[in-house]
């Protein structure tokens, strides 16, 4: 398997290798780091700084210009402590094409929060590097999805409100975990919990960005990773079960993501996250 965890390693050459190599079974984890970053294509065990990253707050449909959400300040991703997930999978893919690289004479290879990009959606589509993808849409192969689990803390400041991220839901629960320090640290500044929400991570391979002028098709065969809030996960979960209806896998065919039509019920508008079949991969 090969790939990914709101670009220093794979060349575009060994993208095809990172998402054709998701499918393969392994229990090997490699080891989680904590690195500082402002950018928002997480990974396990990074510590983000969310001021530049409004996939933080995804899961608060997006305001309108009058009503303005929290942006959290701080946002821990912890590492998937089970053996056999499809974290350790992906690990182990990013650890094979390493190897592989080494192997061609490539070696002190890094992998860390900037090597694959990552994509949000609040009114715009935008990824990890500054790049505003068209709303209209743009085509990707999907490769897999997991659940990746928000912790906030209860500050009363707005703009002092903390986040840590794990894919791990009982991550609260053990106090060596990255969230576990986190709600650690929260409860000594007299804090705590004040919600728990589930996000869903979306891996895909870019077949056409659709990008304007002279970026467009610059991000074509690139690994990215799609935040996709809870208000939109749902429709993640039908359009991959009615492709499955058809017999289809995800990864069979072309998929067009774009932003839907605004959400105007409800204390905070939004725009929610498409997905439309486009087309068997081969046609």
């Amino acid at each position: 398997m090969a790939i990914k965890p709101r670009n220093t390693v794979a060349a575009e050459e060994t993208t095809a290798e990172a998402v054709e190599a998701v499918e393969v079974e392994t229990t090997q984890e490699a080891p989680a780091e904590v690195v500082d970053t402002r950018e928002d294509a997480a990974v396990e065990g990074e510590i983000v700084d969310t001021k530049e990253d409004d996939s933080v707050l995804e899961d608060e449909p997006v305001p309108t210009e009058t009503v303005q959400a929290p942006e959290p300040k701080t946002t821990v991703i912890a590492p998937a402590t089970e053996t056999g997930t499809v974290a350790h999978r992906q690990n182990n893919a990013i650890a094979q094409a390493k190897e592989g690289l080494a192997a061609d004479g490539f070696e002190g290879v890094d992998v860390d929060y900037s090597s694959f990009l990552g994509i949000t959606l609040n009114k715009q589509f935008e990824s990890s590097e500054g790049h505003e993808l068209p709303n209209s849409g743009f085509l990707v192969r999907l490769a897999q999805s997991r659940k990746k689990y928000c912790f906030r803390n209860n500050n009363p400041v707005e703009d002092e409100v903390e986040v840590a991220y794990s894919y791990n839901r009982n991550d609260d629960q053990d106090p060596e975990s990255a969230v576990g320090q986190a709600i650690a640290k929260w409860k000594e500044e007299g804090l705590a919990v004040d919600s728990v929400k589930e996000y869903l991570e979306v891996w895909a391979e870019m077949l056409e960005d659709n990008l304007e002028g002279e970026q467009n098709g610059e991000l074509v065969g690139r690994l990215v990773s799609m935040q996709i809030s809870p208000t939109s996960k749902g429709r993640f979960g039908g359009y991959t079960v009615q492709l499955g209806l058809r017999n289809l896998k995800p990864g069979d065919v072309k998929t067009l993501v774009r932003r839907g039509k605004k959400i105007e019920s409800g204390k905070f508008p939004f725009y929610p996250w498409e997905f439309v079949n486009k087309g068997m991969l081969d046609e």
